[in-house]
């Protein structure tokens, strides 16, 4: 039996399946980008949707599901982080000299984004990746919108100016 959640305004009761169905492959993708490895990215779903499901009982909507999903999301990658003492992921390792242009300006932005402060990162990654809202990622990151609107604009120049420094370095090819 799964528990459900009323909303006093007028929503639809909310249940964790229901909350899985909606958001888990926004959440993938989220997990996908901040570690680089698919298998630890399900993981990471799997840990977020336990979580949801033990704090579904507390849960009281206030806005919108989505981004107390992605709270509880990037509390799982933050702990994720902290238990192996690791940082965001790069793939320069794995590139490629022979790989496709797509596949190397993918390195590119893995490597630009590695750079960005974490709260930068977290933010750009929710915005341009997961397409939430500026109001979705400030309730994820328990931070206005105004400051998400700031960190978007210092990750966008950041990224701007990396990526031009990066694809100047690069070969170029005839």
């Amino acid at each position: 039996m799964e528990t459900r959640v009323s909303n006093d305004e007028a929503r639809t009761p909310v249940t964790a399946g229901e909350l899985f169905e909606q958001h888990h492959l926004a959440i993938y993708r989220y997990f996908c980008r901040m570690v680089q490895h698919p298998a630890t990215a399900e993981d990471l779903v799997q840990e977020t949707f336990v979580r949801v499901v033990k704090s579904l009982p507390r849960y009281r909507p206030m806005g919108r599901d989505t981004a107390w999903v992605f709270r509880i999301a990037s509390h799982a990658l933050a702990d994720h982080f902290a238990r192996r003492d690791i940082r965001f992921v790069s793939l320069s390792a794995s590139a490629d000299p022979g790989a496709d242009s797509h596949a190397v300006l993918a390195l590119g932005l893995d490597e630009a984004l590695n750079l960005l402060p974490p709260p930068e990162r977290d933010a750009f990654v929710l915005r341009e990746v997961v397409g939430l809202s500026y109001v979705d990622i400030a309730e994820a990151m328990g931070i206005s919108a105004e400051g998400v609107r700031a960190k978007l604009r210092r990750a966008r120049l950041q990224m701007r100016s990396l990526l031009a420094g990066w694809r100047s370095a690069q070969p170029r090819s005839s």
